[in-house]
């Protein structure tokens, strides 16, 4: 029969983003502050209540984690909130802590709604949205994949042992994680 042994998980109290953001991830996140058009385009957004939409569209078709909906994933929303000195955000599977730590979310919802926002910036604009278009596109997506890397060193940070995360990272690549020796 195996043997289970419980770990003592570390809390970090007064835990900033800063103290786990991958290197990568503040120097992208610095040039997606620094694309010309970039604040009009967040101001646009909060004009017209699009972060709004998008929360919305994101509570429709995801399901929300709570003590009676996914409990044992709840558990883990408390431990990991813990650990990373987090008050505890409404969770949706798929969504991740680390992203909220590191305050990802505003841009994510930029990164995956591109084309709607790019469509607004044209009418905004009259007409000058393939100007802007490309610099954002690029600068969105270079910053999406490096705000990943925070993201996983949250969780890392959250899991406390490395096994686990690399047999995690070898499913999300497509690889067996028996793979993984």
């Amino acid at each position: 029969m195996r043997e289970t042994r419980k770990r003592q998980l570390r809390t970090f109290p007064n835990l900033v983003a800063k103290d786990f953001q991958h290197p990568h991830d503040v120097a992208a996140t610095e040039a997606l502050k620094a694309v010309p058009g970039l604040d009009k385009v967040i101001a646009k957004i909060m004009e017209y209540s699009l972060e709004r939409v998008f929360y919305l569209e994101n509570i429709a078709s995801s399901i929300r984690v709570t003590p009676r909906m996914f409990g044992r994933l709840y558990r883990s929303l408390g431990w990991g909130c813990q650990i990373l000195d987090l008050e505890e955000p409404e969770l949706y599977v798929a969504h991740e802590l680390g992203h909220v730590k590191a305050a990802h979310v505003l841009y994510t919802i930029m990164a995956r709604n591109i084309s709607t926002l790019m469509t607004i910036i044209g009418q905004a604009t009259l007409g000058l949205r393939s100007l802007l278009e490309q610099g954002l596109v690029v600068a969105l997506r270079d910053w999406y994949r490096k705000a990943e890397l925070t993201s996983d060193r949250a969780g890392l940070l959250g899991v406390q042992e490395l096994d686990p995360c690399m047999c995690a990272f070898m499913k999300m690549a497509g690889g067996a994680s028996r793979l993984y020796t």
